[in-house]
C-alpha cells in the first residue's frame, strides 16, 4: 500500500514539474519576443531621426552652395575667391570644397589637383548640372 501511495504521490508532482516547465518556457519566450519587438522599434526610432537630421543637413549645406555660387561666379579675382572659400569653409565647418569637372578632374582652393574615379552614374550628374555628393 505504501508503494501505491508513493506512486500516487510522484505522477502529481511530475506533472507539476512539468507544466512550470511549460509554462515557465512559454513565458521566457514571449519576454524575449518583447525585448526583441520594443528594441527593433527603438532601433527603427533611431534611424529614423538620423535619417531626418542627415537630410536636413544635406539640404542646408546644398542651401548654402548655391547661395554661393552667383557670387564666385561673377568674382574675378582668384586671391579673393580663394579667401572667400576659405572663409566659408571655416564658417560652415567644412573639411574640404572640391571643384570637379565632368571628367571627375578635380582643383581644391589649396591648390591641389586630381582625380576621382567617377563612376558613369556620378559622370551623367555632372555633366547635366544635378547636385552630386561623393563620399
Amino acid at each position: 500500500m505504501k508503494r501505491k501511495t508513493g506512486i500516487w504521490l510522484a505522477v502529481p508532482a511530475f506533472l507539476l514539474v512539468l507544466s512550470v516547465l511549460v509554462v515557465g518556457h512559454f513565458y521566457f519566450k514571449s519576454i524575449n519576443q518583447t525585448i526583441f519587438d520594443e528594441s527593433s522599434a527603438h532601433l527603427s526610432e533611431i534611424y529614423h531621426q538620423t535619417n531626418q537630421s542627415f537630410s536636413t543637413l544635406v539640404d542646408h549645406t546644398w542651401e548654402l552652395l548655391h547661395s554661393w555660387e552667383p557670387y564666385l561666379r561673377d568674382m574675378q579675382d582668384d586671391t579673393k575667391k580663394s579667401q572667400y572659400i576659405t572663409q566659408l569653409q571655416q564658417e560652415g565647418k567644412f573639411t574640404g570644397f572640391y571643384f570637379i569637372n565632368e571628367n571627375g578632374k578635380f582643383m581644391t582652393v589649396e591648390g591641389k589637383s586630381g582625380h576621382f574615379d567617377l563612376k558613369d552614374k556620378l559622370d551623367a550628374l555632372v555633366v547635366d548640372g544635378e547636385d552630386v555628393v561623393v563620399y
